[in-house]
């Protein structure tokens, strides 16, 4: 498990969060609103896959 949190924006490049799952080697990361950073959904690998 990873100690460091990593979040997106709901407006972040799938290009972007595919290089996150890839490199850092995540299966979810929260997507957050940038001002108040509340958390609105998570992304999966799957899901990235899927897209």
């Amino acid at each position: 498990m990873k100690e460091q949190l990593m979040t997106v924006t709901p407006h972040k490049l799938l290009a972007i969060i595919d290089d996150i799952f890839t490199n850092e080697n995540f299966h979810h990361i929260p997507v957050v609103e940038e001002d108040s950073r509340r958390c609105v959904g998570i992304i999966s690998k799957s899901n990235d896959y899927q897209l």
